[in-house]
């Protein structure tokens, strides 16, 4: 508040007072655009610190790791010791799995983006895209090549084999044969792996350290299953920023959910998740200096994957020659004189920050307290609000902030009133 006084830059400009959740759109309000999942990544990071480690803390304890199939598959073998297929998924499992299962992990997921996986095996944008990457390749020298678990590797480049889209789904399959059954000797009975992508379509396998393999579906029939993974998601990435907030109590996300949980069994599922989103906000609210750092609220996040509902739609329809998408104004949108506009949060919540904002920019610089209509803050009904520098004044609550700025400030030289307001446009 001192600085805007003294620099005259309006407090409008700063980004703590935007009412948006900044952490799903721009400072503008408007939709962050498809990207590249570097260009995503790469703002991820300059985003939220620590967000990605080049190595994990001594006292680390991990619950659940996720990994990319594609970067492993992507690992170059070692000619002089990898011979065969067999020899190089060994060296998969014993690079990127054991030695999370050597750390405990509860989980240990390994998700791979196969073509046509999000259409029921029908031609897609994705495939358009790809289609369009590989226009201009040459020729793949690896067409015809048909490959078993005990085949000898293909020679030449590893990454030229992994561009014949062909051949790298019968490598997803081969893994999804193979890759389990090597695993299941390292887990012990509490640990699991889960693996997806490389079966038919929504399909997805599981093995415990004491079990069988076990067969799965990832898809749900309701898309509030969805939702809820993708709160538990934001809210573990806030509880581990501030994971020190939690502590002694809670070492995890998981186990603040389960306490959560089970002291309040007789609500429903999404409330629970509720409840446990907004003791996270609640607790970050007090380690941050600005309001853009608070994690969204639960109606921020829902209109949010509602709109990712929505695309997702459009993406299966893609092929179709006739398109017929459910309502906008059911997913995420408002449309308000033929202008659709997102909906951010919900309409209370975004009026609550706007409320909050115009106390915060209101100003006065009353010199006899306030208790007249003369002062712009008492003449509306009003508090005087942080964005004041009145003298004894009589118009504020015990609960009120100081209003007392150590701040210079020119008075102009004609000053016939008992009230100036600090500019803020």
């Amino acid at each position: 508040m001192a600085f805007s006084m003294k620099s005259g830059t309006p407090l409008s400009n700063f980004r703590q007072y935007i009412p948006f959740p900044r952490a799903i759109c721009m400072t503008d309000g408007s939709m962050h655009h498809q990207d590249t999942k570097s260009n995503a990544t790469r703002s991820l990071c300059g985003r939220y610190e620590s967000v990605q480690l080049e190595r994990l803390p001594q006292s680390f304890n991990e619950y659940l790791v996720i990994f990319e199939g594609m970067f492993m598959i992507n690992s170059k073998p070692i000619r002089s010791h990898h011979k065969t297929f067999k020899d190089i998924i060994e060296y998969l499992v014993r690079r990127w799995i054991i030695p999370h299962a050597k750390l405990s992990a509860n989980e240990i997921h390994i998700l791979f983006d196969r073509p046509n996986s999000l259409t029921n095996d029908k031609p897609s944008l994705k495939d358009l895209e790809r289609s369009r990457w590989d226009k201009n390749l040459k020729e793949n020298p690896y067409k015809a090549l048909e490959f078993s678990f005990l085949s000898e590797l293909p020679k030449g480049k590893w990454v030229d084999f992994l561009k014949n889209r062909e051949k790298q789904t019968e490598l997803y399959r081969l893994l999804g044969q193979e890759l389990l059954s090597l695993v299941q000797p390292h887990l012990k009975e509490c640990q699991t792996v889960i693996l997806s992508g490389c079966f038919d379509l929504g399909n997805c396998c599981g093995i415990k350290g004491n079990q069988n393999i076990v067969p799965g579906y990832l898809s749900s029939d309701r898309e509030e299953h969805g939702f809820l993974s993708f709160v538990g998601l934001i809210g573990s990435m806030y509880f581990k920023k501030h994971a020190t907030e939690f502590l002694p109590d809670f070492r995890n996300a998981n186990k603040l959910f389960k306490d959560f949980f089970q002291r309040n069994h007789n609500l429903t599922v999404r409330k629970v998740h509720e409840y446990w989103l907004s003791h996270i906000r609640d607790k970050v609210q007090v380690r941050v200096s600005y309001e853009d750092e608070i994690p969204p609220s639960i109606g921020a996040l829902y209109y949010h994957w509602r709109r990712t509902c929505l695309i997702s739609k459009m993406y299966d329809l893609s092929s179709n020659t006739i398109m017929n998408l459910p309502s906008f104004q059911d997913h995420g949108f408002s449309i308000n004189d033929n202008i659709l506009s997102p909906l951010w949060d919900d309409e209370t919540r975004i009026k609550s920050v706007q409320k909050h904002v115009d106390w915060l920019l209101r100003g006065c610089k009353c010199k006899k307290g306030c208790i007249k209509n003369t002062c712009k803050c008492k003449k509306s009904n009003n508090e005087c609000g942080p964005g004041c520098s009145c003298l004894n004044c009589k118009n504020c609550s015990n609960n009120s902030v100081s209003k007392t700025l150590e701040i210079e400030i020119e008075e102009e030289e004609n000053d016939d009133s008992d009230d100036e307001s600090i500019g803020t446009n």
